[in-house]
């Protein structure tokens, strides 16, 4: 495995600390024009909000607007198509071309899912895939940790104290770290005992359509109800598993929008 050098941008950074902004006040949060004590490390996420009219000021509070919700439709759709659609890819067993996920409504306790889950044979293969697609890693691993609870204090709390670390703290060092260190389609190929060599390119792309074929018999058929109760999900549309099942390639037309044009 290759290490690579990653850098996470400070207009990233902003970017989805602003996106994060947007829901809390969606939810509910009041954030005065004149930004006191902690709120004051996101300044520069509530003027990349308004300079796109994402969220406007009445009575010296900041709104969200029809754009900023939008926005976080927008927002939302990604992070429940990374739920239905990219989780599966973060617990794969390589040598026995098996997945984790393939046990998911066999295990009830959530205790026994996580140990299966820290089972060291499992390689999580989630950046190399949404590489193949196209796909920013950093916002990978940003809607890995919203998933995992990572974000929980700022998701789902009023606390304070989380503002620093959003824009500056060790979440993106963690990040940069992950993808550094991530397997690629590069590291996947091998050869066989007839001296056959198999590309990385070809291994990811066996490893993509079968996760998309478990993802379509895991999925298809529950009700929307069953996604994660968090502050993202949205309603799924059952046809787009038979859009990633039938082009390893794919990804729904919500990861070309940009957040801020």
């Amino acid at each position: 495995m290759t290490r690579r050098t990653v850098l996470i941008k400070e207009s990233t950074r902003q970017t989805y600390a602003a996106l994060l902004l947007l829901q809390k006040i969606k939810a509910g949060a009041k954030y005065n024009v004149l930004l006191e004590k902690d709120d004051q490390y996101m300044e520069a996420s509530f003027e990349l909000l308004m300079s796109h009219e994402k969220i406007a000021i009445k009575d010296n509070v900041y709104t969200i607007t029809d754009l900023g919700e939008k926005t976080l439709t927008l927002f939302r759709k990604r992070y429940t198509d990374f739920l239905r659609n990219f989780d599966v890819y973060s617990a794969v067993d390589l040598s026995a071309g098996v997945f984790a996920f393939e046990e998911y409504w066999k295990i009830d306790d959530e205790n026994e899912w996580e140990a299966y889950l820290d089972e060291e044979r499992w390689e999580d293969l989630r950046i190399a895939v949404c590489e193949y697609k196209q796909i920013d890693p950093v916002e990978i691993v940003f809607l890995s940790f919203i998933s995992e609870g990572r974000l929980s204090k700022i998701t789902e709390t009023n606390d304070s104290g989380w503002q620093f670390d959003l824009i500056t703290g060790s979440i993106w060092d963690e990040a940069a770290e992950i993808i550094a260190t991530a397997l690629r389609a590069e590291d996947l190929g091998y050869t066989t005992s007839d001296g056959t060599a198999v590309s990385g390119e070809n291994v990811l792309l066996d490893i993509i359509k079968q996760g998309a074929e478990l993802n379509r018999v895991l999925w298809r058929n529950e009700d929307a109800a069953l996604i994660k109760d968090d502050p993202f999900s949205l309603p799924v549309d059952h046809k787009t598993y038979d859009r990633y099942r039938n082009n390893p390639g794919h990804k729904n037309s919500e990861w070309n929008e940009p957040f801020f044009d």
